[in-house]
C-alpha cells in the first residue's frame, strides 16, 4: 500500500464517519503530543518517529515540550531510587 492510497482510505473513512477529511499524518502529531505530555524525552520521540535528524523533531514538536515534564521525570526517578542504600566509601 502506498502513502497515497493510505491517505485516500483514511481521508475517505474520516470524511464519512467524522464529517471531516483527516490526513494520516495527524495521527503522528497526536502521538507526538501524547508522548511529550507524558514526560518522555524528545530525543526518544525522534527515534520513535524515525526522524533521521533529531533537530527536525525539535523544530516541529519542540513547542509542545514543557520543561516541567522533565522535572516530573527526575522526580519519578528519584522516587524509584533508594538513596539511603548508597555506599559513598565512608
Amino acid at each position: 500500500m502506498t502513502a497515497g492510497i493510505l491517505g485516500h482510505h483514511v481521508g475517505g473513512i474520516t470524511s464519512r464517519y467524522v464529517g471531516k477529511r483527516v490526513n494520516p499524518h495527524l495521527f503522528r502529531d497526536i502521538h507526538a503530543e501524547w508522548w511529550l505530555a507524558s514526560g518522555r524525552r524528545i530525543d526518544d520521540l525522534s527515534n520513535n518517529l524515525w526522524h533521521l535528524d533529531s533537530s527536525f523533531t525539535r523544530r516541529v514538536y519542540g513547542g509542545m515540550f514543557d520543561e516541567s515534564h522533565g522535572t516530573k521525570g527526575v522526580e519519578d526517578w528519584l522516587g524509584n531510587t533508594n538513596l539511603d542504600d548508597t555506599d559513598d566509601g565512608q
